[in-house]
This record gives structure tokens, C-alpha cells and sequence, in this order.
């Protein structure tokens, strides 16, 4: 994309959150209540965030609503409307094909996170383009930023609480929408790691798909992790010396 486009836009969008009431919460939609979406919404309740629910399956928003506190339901439409922040906690084919065609205009300048693990046809044998970039493709709108695929909906609030932050990837194009993700991130108990542009988001999936495969040939009993850590620049250095 042009620079001056992406400059214009980054501009129109920090003058949109610098106009916001001082104090006021950030404004989260999740589209998708599936497991990672109900997840995540579980996951950022009481985190200094409004959180805006909805579901292709109108029911399974407005039940996981009632359940997790500060939360509301309604349409996509509304509930992206009302939001800063949208997740996007929904299947890539049905965010490109289904969502995206109702959302245009209404994602504009808005931070987008794309969650999304695609399956091996998912991208239609277009194996070097990813989810998030098909996303962008479909939203152009939009700022999407890929973070929080690599970790398990089941596992969420567990490895967000534990001892160790465990470091989640995150690419995206624009630096001011990395760092909202950032701080949305941070809440719910990680840390981050800029990897770059969107097109890395394609070796974060692939990542995604090395640790299911990892966590399905593990023992019935066990649990195999590879969790991303942050160490000391002069840790690290005495790591790779005595891998020579």
C-alpha cells in the first residue's frame, strides 16, 4: 500500500482515540462465540475493556453475554460498530465471504485481529498467502493484525495466569495498530513480539499447525508446550554459543 495512504490513515486514526473521554474503557467486538472467542472474551472481563458480542448463531453471543460480566449481544453490524477493537474469532472462509460483505465502511480505521488457525484448504491452494492477508484483502478498511492464534482456547486462562509470560507473535502493517494489540495483549497476561509485516503471518500459522502437531503425538497423559519466551540479549548469546 501507498506509504502516504498508510501514513493518513495511522494519523486518522490516533486523532479518533485521542478524542476519546479521558478514562473511558476500550471498546472490544468479538465476532465469533465460538471456544477462542469465548475465550477471549472471558479472558479481557474486567480488564479495563466494554465488550461487544456476536455470533453467526445469535444465541451462543447473547448466552456467553450473560455469563461473562460487562458484556453485551447483538448483530454484527452493531456490535462492530461499537467496537475500536474487533476480533475476528471466526473461520477464514466465513469472515472473508460472509462478514466481510456486511462490514464495509464499518471497520474503517478500525485495529482488526485475525485469530484465525486456517485449515490445510482453507486457502484455496494459495499456500503463500495467509488468513490475515486474505483478510486485509477482504477489509481494506481496516488495520488486521495477526496475534493470539498460537495459543489453545482451552489453555487461555491458564497460560495467562502461570508463573512465566509466555510471548505471543504479532505482524501486522502498521505499527500504531501492533501497538494497540500490544496492549490489549498485555491485559490478559502476555507479553508480545513484533514479527514484522502481515505477510509473516503466514510462518504464525504454520507455527500454530507445528504445535497441534506436537500436542497430538504427545503421551494421552501428557502435555507437550513451546511457548515463546523473552530472555536477556546476553542469555540468549550464550545459548547460540553453546549450540556451536
Amino acid at each position: 500500500m501507498n506509504t502516504q495512504i498508510l501514513r493518513w490513515r495511522e494519523g486518522t486514526a490516533r486523532r479518533r482515540v485521542a478524542a476519546m473521554p479521558s478514562g473511558t474503557k476500550t471498546a472490544i467486538s468479538i465476532v465469533g462465540c465460538g471456544q477462542m472467542g469465548s475465550a477471549l472474551a472471558r479472558a479481557l472481563s474486567g480488564k479495563g475493556t466494554r465488550l461487544f458480542l456476536t455470533s453467526r448463531v445469535r444465541r451462543s453471543a447473547a448466552q456467553l453475554a450473560r455469563q461473562v460480566q460487562g458484556a453485551v449481544a447483538g448483530p454484527l453490524e452493531w456490535a462492530v460498530a461499537n467496537g475500536d477493537v474487533v476480533i475476528l474469532a471466526t473461520p477464514v472462509d466465513a469472515t472473508c465471504e460472509e462478514i466481510a460483505p456486511r462490514l464495509q465502511g464499518l471497520v474503517n480505521d478500525k485495529v482488526l485481529i485475525d485469530v484465525s488457525n486456517p485449515g490445510l484448504v482453507d486457502n484455496r491452494g494459495r499456500p503463500d498467502v495467509s488468513a490475515a492477508e486474505r483478510i486485509a484483502q477482504a477489509m481494506p478498511g481496516g488495520y488486521v493484525v495477526k496475534a493470539l492464534n498460537c495459543v489453545a482456547a482451552k489453555r487461555l486462562g491458564e497460560l495467562s495466569s502461570g508463573h512465566e509470560r509466555l510471548t505471543i507473535p504479532v505482524a501486522g502493517d502498521d505499527m500504531w495498530a501492533k501497538a494497540c494489540v500490544a496492549d490489549l495483549v498485555h491485559r490478559i497476561g502476555f507479553d508480545t513480539a513484533d514479527a514484522g509485516a502481515l505477510s509473516s503471518s503466514r510462518w504464525i500459522e504454520g507455527l500454530s499447525w507445528l504445535l497441534l502437531q506436537i500436542e497430538n503425538s504427545a503421551d494421552a497423559d501428557e502435555t507437550v508446550r513451546l511457548p515463546l519466551l523473552r530472555v536477556a540479549a546476553a542469555e540468549a548469546g550464550a545459548a547460540q554459543g553453546g549450540m556451536s
